[in-house]
């Protein structure tokens, strides 16, 4: 459905750095994301989005990551999809969806 819209998937180093944390290793990933490659569109991150991130996860209470995702996709004007329920704590900053809501 991505592709039939031509939306895009939009990510960042945090996402692979997620992933990995999550117990992933590159070797893991990269099938993964070489499949989807035609739809994916990377966003750097810099210190500027790391700061402010940090700053917003702790007057939000939600976790560092959480954050910066947000922020990414507000500044690349996306949806988050994400069943997390933090991102509720965020409504004022990105529009998140449910993938189920989206298919």
């Amino acid at each position: 459905k991505i592709r039939s819209n031509n939306d895009q998937i939009v990510y960042s180093k945090a996402i692979i750095q997620e992933l990995k944390g999550l117990g992933y290793s590159y070797f893991e990933l990269q099938p993964k994301f070489r499949r989807l490659f035609p739809v994916l569109y990377y966003i750097w991150q810099i210190d500027y989005h790391y700061g402010k991130a940090k700053d917003l996860a702790s007057k939000r209470n939600v976790p560092l990551f959480d954050a910066l995702h947000a922020l990414l996709a507000r500044e690349c004007k996306a949806i988050m999809v994400s069943r997390d329920k933090d991102f509720q704590q965020l409504q004022d900053i990105v529009l998140t969806k449910s993938p189920e809501s989206l298919v």
